[in-house]
């Protein structure tokens, strides 16, 4: 059991070596309000995929 109990978004970028997509996904997955999005990108999503990676958190925000 996870003790996180804050709203948790893990981003991926979906050809990330470093932290795998399946990686992040698992991590959202065991958290009671955790979220997962994946974006185009590797390690540096952020910055390889702006659009996308601020519109997950975005969401994730005014969720």
């Amino acid at each position: 059991m996870s003790k996180i109990t804050v709203p948790l978004l893990t981003i991926a970028g979906d050809d990330d070596p470093v932290c795998p997509p399946s990686d992040l996904q698992h991590i959202a997955d065991t958290v009671a309000d955790g979220r997962f999005a994946q974006v185009p990108g590797r390690h540096i999503c952020n910055v390889e995929s702006p659009a996308g990676f601020t519109g997950a958190l975005r969401a994730f925000l005014n969720d």
